[in-house]
């Protein structure tokens, strides 16, 4: 039994990475619930999403933006070689707090304000800590071990961290 303990460890993490978030995507197509999820799946897209950031991954660290274009760049270097693309956006949180900022005046929206509402999900407790959102393809979705090594190897390349100190939250 004992031999065996690493199949069946090896065969838990695979299952796990490949597993869809998706509930409907794991029973039959002639199901109406599965034909249902197809049809809005066809004319919606999926939004799975990842959440990336680590310490020091802060409003003004200019890492974010980095990982940012440092995930395009790779996901076009991809699509060039014939593969899918893996994403479909990246947006940071000094990304969505300028474009906050921007869209109203100072007065109508101010940068308090904007912070407030970016509080929790792009901005950490501390008003410093942020991250990075990444929107998946339908394909980034589903291999989503190439995902991880994709976000991964940005995210050291831009911020010259081990991949251990990336943190990643998002669907399994």
């Amino acid at each position: 039994m004992g031999t065996l303990a690493p199949l069946l460890v090896w065969g838990a993490q695979h299952a796990l990475a490949t597993m869809f978030n998706a509930p409907p995507a794991w029973v039959p197509d002639t199901l109406p619930y599965r034909r249902d999820y197809d049809w809005y799946k066809e004319h919606f897209g999926t939004e799975d999403t990842v959440l990336v950031s680590w310490d020091g991954a802060v409003l003004d660290d200019p890492g974010l933006d980095q990982f940012a274009d440092e995930l395009e760049r790779l996901d076009a270097e991809l699509v060039a070689s014939g593969k899918p693309s893996l994403i479909q956006r990246v947006v940071t949180g000094p990304q969505l707090l300028d474009k906050l900022m921007s869209d109203w005046t100072e007065r109508e929206y101010p940068a308090e304000r904007a912070r407030q509402a970016l509080h929790g999900s792009f901005i950490g407790p501390d008003g410093r800590q942020s991250a990075a959102l990444v929107v998946l393809s339908e394909i980034g979705g589903d291999d989503r071990p190439a995902m991880h090594d994709l976000i991964l190897s940005a995210a050291t390349q831009a911020t010259g961290l081990a991949d251990d100190k990336i943190r990643l939250a998002g669907p399994p």
